[in-house]
């Protein structure tokens, strides 16, 4: 029986006696073939057999689900968008969104404070500030993607990664071939579904190596390109640049939806059911209708293929140090910069992570290089696996403003990720890569992946897919990465296209306004709802156990209740993005527990900015 993904909800009581019958379903979308096909080789192959081919072969946002009287087994694939398990004296549930899971616990919700702290402290660059495993609330963990998971009595008895399976059956012999076969799979479920596939086309080079390659499976005709209001490096202006040179139609959808009272009541309901993302590109989806299709992200392919190494505007698909790019450079600053991200790229290598000494020695100049960072207090093994799970660089944390102690928490993430994982005596490069999949890689998919558009639409991160993941991690990092990390994409886009990706991205229209904050106009979603933020109507401050815990995020509430209205002089982005972090968890209660609170109807008021 297939289902939607979002719709996986799994209850095992603690008791024989509660057992269903057995029962085996599939949540979500199967690209590679067809639902039933799956399920075919689940129940003829070996376990570590069907492991190793969903990695290899996995495309798509899909878990399969085995309930049989003695266990539950959960099988997710590379591509799955994460969910939520919670096991406890009365048995266990898992559920791809948080409501069910918060509904099943009511008066026994309670916040996680390392969680919490974490996820409300200034995230540091390229970072989306959650765990891989623990969440805000205690108690209930992350269902990864590519992972095992089963219960026995309402027990855990697995909770293991099979990405690393897909290897033994031979990755893609390039990144082509990975993209091909992805590109070609996705061909024929749309053809299949009868479904014209749209792609978000900032104009980067991951999002146009997804359109060359759907095209040259589909035609031009038979895809969709939109460009959305974001920023200089991944909205119209690069778009149009790259679109204008090769002859493709784009659709520009413009600012409109920041402040739109449809799409945030659309927003309100969906924090009801999980933390969502709510700003970005893909909100501007939530009011257009594309008919039920499939949408196409680059977002992802970074994190999968050069792990956190950084690709400057200035260089694209040319080398840092190269003699065009130096001869290029006019100023000293320049001329720095190529040596700085150069060296910061290091830090992702296997000469670098595997001498500690030179670690040690180095740190307090890579986090100068990360804003937002310092120095982890014992840089090595740990320390390495401590910073890619705080701020996706080794040996280097994020600063804490919240009053739990981060060492001791993130040693317990790196302990968890270990066990997960399973590999004894893990190769730190090979660590970081595992890493970055199952934390920024899978937040990612998380935040864009996990509930449908209004119209049916559902987005797809391409890079998540099994031939790409398991042609990326556990390959070797070469030196020569660091001055050209995504030198395989731009290969493949300049094979393509037939010219370089730098020439393409010459301006060829006026300049679109960028996006800014209009102290203005304001947040609507936050105007209508100002007094769900003040801490005495808070439903969260309650449930933190913590003291210091609980008065710090007290005093994070009074600041946003001030600074994130419009008419505050400090009002600021950040103050705003807070505030609906913590309107996004008041609403994921309010949800939960209405139903134990008779006659409680409160919904989420939304106004015009």
């Amino acid at each position: 029986m297939n289902l939607s993904v979002d719709a996986l909800l799994v209850e095992q009581r603690a008791t024989r006696a509660g057992y269903g019958p057995a029962e085996l379903r599939l949540y979500g979308d199967t690209i590679q073939a067809e639902p039933n096909a799956v399920i075919g080789l689940y129940k003829e192959m070996p376990l570590d057999g069907f492991l190793a081919n969903q990695a290899r072969f996995g495309i798509g946002n899909y878990a399969l689900v085995d309930m049989t009287p003695q266990r539950c087994r959960i099988v997710t694939a590379p591509g799955y968008c994460g969910g939520y398990i919670h096991t406890g004296p009365k048995g266990s549930i898992a559920a791809t969104t948080l409501s069910p899971i918060l509904r099943a616990l009511q008066g026994d919700i309670r916040m996680d404070s390392f969680g919490l702290g974490f996820f409300l402290n200034y995230a540091s660059r390229h970072s989306y500030n959650q765990l891989p495993f623990r969440t805000v609330f205690d108690k209930i963990f992350r269902l990864p993607p590519a992972s095992v998971v089963e219960f026995e009595e309402g027990k855990f008895t697995r909770y293991s990664s099979y990405i690393m399976k897909g290897r033994e059956l031979g990755p893609a012999a390039s990144f082509e071939a990975a993209m091909n076969e992805v590109s070609s799979a996705i061909a024929a479920y749309c053809k299949r579904r009868g479904i014209k596939p749209a792609i978000m086309f900032s104009g980067g080079v991951d999002s146009l190596s997804i359109y060359l390659s759907m095209r040259q499976k589909l035609g031009a005709a038979n895809i969709q390109a939109i460009t959305v209001d974001h920023n200089r490096a991944n909205g119209p202006d690069r778009a149009f640049a790259v679109a204008d040179k090769l002859g493709i139609k784009v659709d520009h959808v413009a600012d409109k939806y920041s402040n739109s009272p449809k799409t945030n009541a659309i927003l309100a309901e969906m924090m009801r059911k999980d933390i969502i993302f709510s700003r970005g590109p893909s909100v501007a989806l939530l009011e257009k209708n594309l008919s039920g299709t499939l949408i196409l992200h680059g977002q992802n392919m970074d994190a999968i293929s050069k792990i956190n190494m950084v690709v400057l505007q200035a260089n694209l698909e040319r080398g840092y140090l190269s003699v065009d790019r130096v001869r290029e450079a006019r100023t000293d600053a320049e001329k720095i910069l190529q040596y700085e991200y150069f060296i910061g790229n290091l830090q992702f290598t296997p000469q670098y992570l595997n001498d500690v000494e030179f670690q040690q020695q180095t740190l307090s100049f890579f986090s100068r290089l990360h804003s937002g960072t310092i120095p982890d207090p014992d840089p090595g093994r740990r320390g390495i696996l401590r910073g890619m799970i705080s701020a996706q660089a080794p040996n280097l944390l994020g600063k804490p403003d919240y009053p739990v102690d981060q060492i001791e928490n993130l040693d317990i993430e790196v302990d968890t990720f270990k066990n997960f994982v399973g590999i004894k005596d893990l190769d730190p490069a090979l660590a970081i890569h595992l890493i970055r999949y199952y934390t920024y890689a899978h937040i990612g998919n998380k935040r864009l992946a996990t509930l449908p558009t209004p119209d049916g639409s559902r987005q797809l991160l391409v890079a998540s897919s099994g031939p790409i993941v398991t042609y990326f991690v556990g390959k070797p990092i070469e030196l020569s990465r660091t001055l050209r990390p995504k030198k395989e994409t731009y290969a493949y886009v300049q094979k393509l296209a037939g010219m370089s990706y730098s020439k393409m991205t010459t301006q060829s229209r006026e300049n679109f306004n960028l996006r800014k904050l209009d102290k203005f106009a304001g947040d609507g979603l936050l105007m209508g709802n100002m007094e769900r933020l003040d801490p005495k109507n808070s439903m969260v401050i309650p449930r933190i156990v913590d003291e210091p815990t609980r008065a710090y995020v007290e005093y994070m509430y009074r600041d946003v209740y001030q600074t994130a209205r419009p008419d505050d002089p400090n009002v600021s982005l950040l103050s705003q993005s807070r505030a609906r972090q913590l309107l996004n968890l008041e609403q994921l209660l309010v949800g939960a527990l209405e139903g134990a609170m008779p006659g409680h109807q409160e919904q989420l008021a939304v106004i015009a900015a």
